[in-house]
């Protein structure tokens, strides 16, 4: 086995200086400090070398701590604090507040919501009258009109004359009255008759006479039926207008008895909210 082993050859290059000292001025400085003076400082720093004082390391950490609680306490007080803003004893900043808000003395009037409002209120009466709501062309309830009847309730009777009264407004402009009495001019004829005139003339006045006497008895009966016609259909309407006016009484009587009910049913359950 054979080993190989690389050499390299140094040559060692020696600089051969002639003059012996480069500077341009000669050292005149002294080391005369100790080891022990070395601990302290340097001669060329003024003041480092007091070797008489004595450090109180306890005394520098306390400095130290007082000095940086001093300045921490002092950032804070200067700094932005998290209280700031919050009103009362911290203050209000006023520079960042929204223009639209307002402050913690507002006192707002809240309404009330709708189930704890009064029920009964605008219903009239004792319950009072909300008059900002009434209709305008609405009447009180004070008001009291004065309603014309039914023409079932209105006397059938008039108008038909007689006893009854005339409608003269609605009188026909060309009819007669009942006063009124036609004067019937008898009929004369010529007769040219031999024998005798005047027997002829007392029969012919005679039949006459009976005529217009018919003619009145059966004027005067067809007056008396249509009398006796009226008479049955006026006390029918009568009748029919007492009943109707009695049914609506009864029916005015029923609406009541219901509203009272009603209002019973309303206090009942007032009085059992407000207990």
């Amino acid at each position: 086995m054979s080993t190989w082993r690389g050499s390299t050859d140094t040559k060692h290059i020696v600089l051969q200086d002639d003059d012996d000292d480069d500077w341009d001025t000669d050292a005149d400085f002294v080391n005369d400090i100790s080891e022990k003076d070395q601990r302290w400082g340097s001669k060329s720093v003024a003041g480092s070398l007091q070797t008489d004082r004595s450090i109180d390391v306890g005394q520098v950490r306390r400095d130290v701590q007082q000095r940086h609680e001093q300045s921490k306490r002092d950032e804070y007080l200067k700094g932005p604090k998290a209280s700031d803003g919050y009103g009362g004893k911290f203050g209000v900043d006023k520079g960042r507040m929204d223009k639209s808000a307002v402050g913690f003395e507002h006192r707002s009037d809240l309404s009330k919501h709708a189930s704890q409002t009064d029920g009964a209120k605008g219903f009239g009466g004792k319950y009072g009258v909300q008059s900002d709501r009434v209709d305008k062309s609405a009447v009180g309830f004070e008001h009291r009109s004065d309603l014309s009847k039914h023409a079932s309730q209105t006397d059938a009777a008039k108008g038909f004359g007689g006893k009854y009264g005339v409608q003269s407004d609605r009188v026909d402009k060309s009819a007669h009255n009942f006063e009124e009495q036609t004067e019937i001019n008898q009929y004369k004829t010529k007769i040219d008759v031999k024998g005798d005139v005047k027997n002829f003339k007392s029969r012919f006045e005679n039949f006459g006479a009976a005529a217009e006497e018919e003619n009145k008895k059966r004027v005067a009966e067809e007056k008396r039926k249509r009398e006796v016609e009226f008479k049955k259909q006026v006390e029918d309407g009568k009748k029919k207008a007492e009943a109707q006016q009695r049914a609506e009484e009864e029916q005015g009587a029923r609406e009541e008895e219901t509203i009272r009910k009603q209002e019973d049913e309303k206090r009942g359950r007032q009085n059992d909210r407000a207990g």
